[in-house]
C-alpha cells in the first residue's frame, strides 16, 4: 500500500471537516467534489463572490413572480453576512424566496445559500439541503449567467448533498436518494457538475 493511499485509508470516513478559503476556484471545486466523492473529507469552502449589494433598481429590472414581495420585504439592503444569517435560519423557506428573485439580485443571494450547505451549520438540515436541489435546478441558467465563481460554488454544495445524504440526516424514503436527484440535475445541466464527479461517477 502506497504512501498516499495508507494516509487515504487513515481518514476516509471520518467525516472530518477541511476549509478551503478559494472556494469560488474550478480547482478547489474539482478538488472538493474528489473529497466528498471518495468520502474522505467534508469541504467547508469560502470564496467572495465581486457581487455589489443589490439596489432597488436590481430589483425592479424584471416582473415579480409570486414570492418576489415576500424576499423584497426580507432581504433589500441586506449584507451578505445579514443574509447568510436570515437562510440559516431556516434554508427551506428563504431558500425558495431567494430563488424567486430578479437574475442580478439572485446572483448575489443565491450564492450564501450554497456557502450555508457547504458549512458545519447545515448538519442535519434535510429540508433546507431538499430544496437546494430543486431549487438549482429551476435557476440553472441565471447560475450559469453568474459567471464561473457562481457555477463552481452551486456545483460544490450539489457535489455536496450527492455524498451527504446521511449527515443532512435526510432519509431517503422521505427524500429520495439525494445521489440520483442531483444526478438527474446533471444530466440536464451538466455545466452544475464538477469536474471530480464526472470522473468519479
Amino acid at each position: 500500500m502506497s504512501v498516499i493511499e495508507e494516509a487515504k485509508a487513515k481518514i476516509k470516513g471520518r467525516a472530518l471537516k477541511l476549509v478551503m478559503p478559494e472556494g469560488d476556484d474550478p480547482r478547489m471545486t474539482e478538488a472538493a467534489a474528489i473529497l466528498l466523492t471518495q468520502n474522505l473529507a467534508i469541504p467547508i469552502a469560502f470564496g467572495a463572490l465581486s457581487v455589489p449589494i443589490p439596489t432597488e433598481a436590481d430589483w425592479q429590472s424584471e416582473g415579480w413572480g409570486i414570492d418576489t414581495q415576500a424576499s423584497y420585504r426580507k432581504f433589500f439592503g441586506k449584507t451578505s453576512e445579514e443574509a447568510y444569517r436570515i437562510l440559516a435560519d431556516d434554508a427551506l423557506a428563504w431558500g425558495e424566496e431567494v430563488t424567486d428573485m430578479p437574475e442580478s439580485v439572485f446572483h448575489y443571494y443565491f450564492p450564501l445559500y450554497a456557502e450555508y450547505l457547504l458549512s458545519p451549520e447545515s448538519e442535519c438540515d434535510s429540508d433546507g439541503a431538499s430544496s437546494f436541489i430543486g431549487r438549482a435546478a429551476h435557476r440553472a441558467s441565471s447560475i450559469v449567467s453568474g459567471g464561473q465563481a457562481m457555477i463552481s460554488l452551486s456545483s460544490l454544495a450539489l457535489a455536496r448533498i450527492a455524498n451527504a445524504q446521511e449527515w443532512f440526516d435526510a432519509k431517503p424514503e422521505i427524500y429520495g436518494s439525494f445521489r440520483e436527484r442531483v444526478a438527474a440535475v446533471w444530466s440536464s445541466h451538466p455545466c452544475l457538475k464538477p469536474k471530480g464527479e464526472q470522473a468519479a461517477s
